[in-house]
């Protein structure tokens, strides 16, 4: 997704979310994070993604994945899983979001080239997913518990709404290594919640920018149809990834807890 959920989780938590239940005149960082947090996400959704990857050539390849996920009394666990092209066929990424930020979450990747699933450690889910500009630690949802909290600008405008900026910054060494950001930015939609930028600090002069694009209404749930990353290098774009969904919906019946299991990301599609 939410909060720096809202900034990390783009496939799932950060796509979705309720009417905003929190006065649009709030300067109160922490409260505003914690409204976001809390906002419905949505359960049960599935959609197709097409996923491009442009270098800083202007080369580009585009993938198709499918995705999962489902709420549980802990957490949320979602899966994606490659479709297109062969050669990253029925790869995939299985993760288990726990609500208690104290727990750390799981996560574990499935190359089909040596048919096993291996668990991400804590201190690799920084490095890049499938060779996006997304890390793996940005498709699980960041406890805002971890994080100070400041009001940036009490009102900008994002993709037609007003916004709050509100900077986070990790409490602990363990949270910058995991997530890869020294400190993020993040452009908070007053009507629904959703982070419609994200400005994310990390090491060596890089710095990621992430806009959601074409929001629209799914089963009452506002939902980002593009989603754009591009990581900066000492002020030059080195990369860019786009996500566009299709397909998406949510409260899938079909959806079940057996879904989200090593086994079943080994079987592939």
């Amino acid at each position: 997704m939410r909060t720096l959920c809202v900034a990390f989780a783009f496939v799932f938590a950060l796509l979705g979310t309720a009417v905003a239940q929190l006065a649009p005149t709030s300067t109160d960082a922490r409260a505003i994070m914690s409204a976001a947090h809390r906002a419905d996400a949505g359960d049960r959704a599935r959609a197709r993604l097409s996923m491009t990857l442009t270098d800083a050539s202007g080369g580009s390849r585009t993938r198709t994945l499918v995705s999962r996920q489902l709420r549980f009394s802990g957490g949320r666990r979602s899966m994606l899983v490659f479709e297109s092209p062969a050669d990253v066929r029925g790869t995939g990424l299985l993760t288990v979001d726990y609500t208690d930020g104290t727990r750390a979450d799981d996560q574990w990747i499935y190359l089909p080239s040596v048919r096993r699933s291996t668990r991400i450690a804590s201190d690799g889910r920084a490095g890049s997913f499938a060779g996006s500009d997304f890390a793996y630690a940005d498709f699980t949802v960041a406890d805002p518990a971890l994080y100070d909290v400041r009001l940036v600008a009490q009102e900008e405008v994002v993709e037609g709404e007003p916004c709050w900026v509100i900077e986070a910054t990790p409490r602990e060494a363990r949270t910058r290594t995991e997530t890869g950001y020294t400190k993020v930015q993040l452009w908070i939609g007053k009507r629904t919640l959703l982070a419609l930028r994200m400005k994310g600090f990390m090491t060596g002069g890089r710095t990621k920018f992430v806009v959601q694009q074409n929001v629209r209404v799914v089963s009452g749930i506002p939902t980002a149809h593009r989603v754009v990353a591009r990581t900066v290098v000492n002020g030059r774009v080195a990369s860019q990834t786009v996500i566009e969904r299709t397909d998406v919906a949510y409260g899938d019946a079909s959806i079940v807890e057996a879904d989200f299991s090593t086994q079943r990301l080994e079987r592939g599609l």
